[in-house]
């Protein structure tokens, strides 16, 4: 039976009873260090091919102090280890000598050479007087070995003897009945090709008896036979722990050792680089090609359409359908795609001629879902009429499930299992090349999606309303790993992907018009991307570029995000304290969950949440923009953070009307804009904002000017008028606007697309308010000028600089005339 592989290599004779092999002598060789020297743990063959002495010490070693807060023996050990696992045998010896510590003892060397050398019946006896955890199955490491003596057996066709040790060894230690049945079947093999293939093991000479090593080293004790490579196996738990708290981490590679991880937030996926408005009516699905070079739509106007990513233009238009398409899939090859439609037809298209070369009719309903099997030979399609299908590619029905009136459908990538979800709120487990059923699972609530994960270990699941979170499952047993909330959903289908390289993030739409992204270990929040305008149908993640997905709405559109812009906005600038850059800040969906009053310290509290990614290098004392109004954080988690609202503050802003002074689960959720302070070392595109609010404004108008919208605002205090000039600007809840028209106690702002997707102020309707700062250099000129010009005096009861040079020249000329 297979057991771990651990990388090393054994070679010895076939075992009988407790002899080494055959020709009466056998030879333990595992890893070489390149220049064919044999090495193992505790002794070995030298470079120059002198005979090591397994590195044991008889002095015991003299006390020393810890390394750092860790037992100096322990770490010594470990590190003769892995100068062995490299290859630094000469290192290894010099350390151990002048250290006086042994990597292991006698006995436990001579347990491994008996395991390694096939010598069965010693190292039973061995393994009794070595240290064994006390939570270990004795019975079990005994029937490990003992199996893997049978195994050999068979493999040399000693067929009587190995029947011997399956009754009479292996059958008293009362493990598995199932585990025996499985080993006497294994006495009908024909060849020992044919054993090693059924009992998916790699005979005596191959890495079986190493595998057997490792397997009974974890019931040993750790301090008397180190694991194997246990330093390799630190600095691993050493970088997914930095990973795990690297909100952005979105590479394959494995992070260098020498810094601490940090993924910049720049590299992730955060802005929409183009959008795709060929479709008609709303877009339902969207999936690449697996090889990252083309995107597949599909609408409800009755089109697919196949766009090629090097310059986003439409490559076919695929009109044969005459009802909305539902669900599109990529041959594994990328030669043909699927398309399933409300028309009840699937249809299977050439990709590179745009032609359907076959039309699926069988289904009395709507085709809901599809999935290649991996070699590409054959798909299964799914709809609500209870049936999934199992197709050739000739457009032949192979197989038949009924029963289950599917949403969605996917086949794993090892091709073992076909999972579904259906309308009657189950899952469904069935095995793909039996075609038998494996399970099925009660959800306790309707899910429309399920994706699996490219490792075939995982399945995701999108629940709908009354759960409204996405769901991780383990495939093996159906049972949940975690959850994913924040999404909305409850009328309509939503779907979901895994992400990015390594499939580090699940990816969801909504019918809030947002896109959510997760981490897929741990379930934190990622962002959340504005953009939409309608729900949010469909998400795909670029199979081939972790930098890249896209997604679909009622809006019509697809959007392809990619990597953020060089930003403008992180940190506080050296010397410039609250000063905020002039572009537009995000909103991330952060929204005001709580405004309290203490009337003990006369404090009034502002509490935001959904601000992870503001908060990655959030420090307290941070000033931050919320809504345009700078405010000084005193405490935050990993999503949350809060500020005190001065009686100043109060007066000036929104703030007082944002929620009543005591929130409930029924207050309506406000959204906000945050931005942290500018630093020092970006690029300056514009204006200071200082995020001091002058007053409030009310919208008075609002109306669309092509893609952009316009935005009339009449302010609270109409002296602030004189601030505001054409092609001027003005700063409306943190966000820098140019102003392109002013009139009678009012101004127009125009909101491009892109800003329309940054700021929460484009979703604000006729009548709600919103905070203003207006520009300072205005201020600053007109003081001057008034203190220019004479206006009011100067604290002295004399005029302005220009009234008294005034003044001193008629007074001189009256002189000069007397």
């Amino acid at each position: 039976m297979r057991i771990e592989n651990n990388g090393l290599n054994s070679q010895a004779s076939v075992a009988d009873g407790g002899c080494s092999g055959t020709n009466g002598a056998s030879t333990a060789v595992v890893e070489t260090n390149g220049n064919g020297a044999g090495v193992r743990n505790g002794s070995g063959k030298l470079e120059g091919g002198s005979t090591a002495s397994s590195f044991t010490m008889l002095a015991p070693p003299t006390p020393k102090p810890s390394y750092f807060g860790h037992d100096r023996e322990e770490i010594t050990r470990i590190v003769i280890q892995s100068l062995v696992d490299l290859g630094y045998h000469k290192a290894a010896g010099v350390l151990e000598e002048e250290s006086e510590y042994t990597l292991e003892s006698p006995e436990v060397s001579e347990f491994r050479n008996a395991v390694l050398q096939g010598q069965w019946n010693k190292a039973e006896e061995l393994l009794f007087g070595l240290e064994i955890n006390r939570d270990a199955d004795v019975n079990a490491l005994l029937f490990y070995m003992r199996q893997q003596k049978f195994l050999e057996l068979l493999e040399v066709a000693n067929v009587s003897k190995a029947l011997h040790v399956l009754r009479t060894e292996l059958t008293p230690l009362n493990q598995s009945v199932e585990k025996l049945h499985s080993l006497s079947s294994l006495m009908m093999c024909l060849s020992a090709e044919d054993l090693k293939a059924r009992a998916e093991w790699d005979g005596a000479a191959g890495l079986s008896r190493q595998q057997l090593l490792s397997e009974l080293s974890k019931s040993i004790s750790a301090s008397v036979m180190i694991p194997e490579h246990r330093l390799a196996s630190l600095l691993h738990q050493v970088k997914q722990n930095q990973l795990s708290k690297c909100l952005y981490h979105n590479t394959a590679s494995s992070p260098s050792l020498y810094t601490d991880h940090h993924c910049d937030r720049n590299q992730f996926p955060l802005s929409t680089v183009e959008i795709l408005t060929d479709h008609k009516d709303e877009v339902w699905f969207v999936q690449f090609s697996n090889d990252g070079t083309r995107l597949a739509t599909g609408s409800k106007d009755h089109t697919v359409i196949i766009w090629d990513l090097e310059d986003f233009q439409p490559i076919h238009h695929l009109k044969a359908h005459t009802g909305a398409i539902t669900y599109l899939r990529w041959s594994p090859d990328d030669s043909k795609l699927l398309s399933c439609s409300q028309d009840k037809q699937a249809k299977l298209w050439d990709t590179t001629t745009g032609i359907c070369m076959r039309t699926m009719n069988a289904h009395t309903d709507w085709v809901s879902s599809c999935a290649w099997a991996p070699d590409g030979q054959t798909f299964v399609t799914g709809s609500v009429d209870g049936d999934m299908i199992l197709w050739n590619l000739y457009g032949e029905s192979i197989h038949k499930w009924t029963g289950a009136r599917v949403y969605d459908l996917a086949v794993t990538a090892d091709s073992k299992r076909l999972a579904a979800v259906c309308t009657q709120m189950k899952l469904h487990v069935f095995n793909f090349v039996t075609r038998e059923k494996e399970y099925e699972r009660d959800l306790g609530g309707v899910s429309t999606c399920i994706s699996v994960s490219k490792d075939s270990k995982y399945l995701l699941l999108t629940m709908g309303a009354g759960v409204q979170e996405l769901r991780l499952l383990n495939i093996e047993t159906g049972t949940d790993v975690r959850q994913f909330s924040g999404t909305k959903q409850k009328e309509y289908v939503v779907r979901n992907c895994f992400g990015g390289a390594d499939e580090n993030f699940v990816v969801s739409g909504s019918e809030d018009s947002n896109v959510y992204v997760w981490r897929k270990e741990n379930g934190a929040l990622v962002v959340v991307l504005p953009g939409h305008s309608g729900i949010v149908n469909c998400v795909a993640w670029n199979p081939k570029n972790p930098y890249m997905f896209a997604s679909a709405g009622d809006d019509h559109r697809v959007r392809i995000w990619s990597k953020a812009p060089q930003p403008q906005l992180k940190g506080k600038m050296k010397g410039v304290a609250d000063s905020f850059a002039n572009n537009a800040p995000l909103s991330y969906n952060a929204a005001i969950s709580s405004i309290t009053h203490s009337e003990t310290t006369q404090t009034t509290t502002l509490t935001i949440t959904n601000a992870t990614p503001i908060l990655t290098d959030a420090h307290l004392g941070d000033s931050i923009s919320v809504n345009g109004t700078c405010l000084t954080i005193t405490s935050f988690t990993s999503d949350t953070f809060r500020v005190d609202l001065s009686p100043e503050t109060l007066r000036r802003t929104t703030f007082p009307h944002s929620l009543p002074a005591t929130s409930s689960t029924s207050s309506p959720v406000v959204q906000v804009n945050l931005e942290r302070a500018v630093s020092g070392d970006v690029r300056f595109g514009g204006h200071f904002v200082q995020g001091h609010v002058d007053t409030i404004a009310s919208i008075v108008d609002r109306r669309p000017d092509g893609s952009s919208v316009v935005l009339r605002f009449k302010p609270r205090d109409a002296e602030v008028m004189k601030y505001v000039v054409e092609k001027g600007y003005v700063t409306i809840d943190g966000a820098s606007l140019t102003v392109i028209a002013v009139g009678e106690g009012w101004w127009e702002v125009m909101l491009v697309e892109y800003t329309q997707e940054k700021i929460i102020t484009a979703k604000k309707q006729v009548g709600e308010e919103v905070n203003v700062e207006v520009d300072i250099t205005g201020k600053y000129i007109e003081k001057q000028v008034l203190a220019y010009l004479g206006a009011g005096d100067d604290g002295e009861g004399r005029g302005g600089l220009l009234e008294r040079v005034v003044e001193r020249v008629v007074e001189r000329k009256l002189a000069e005339r007397k």
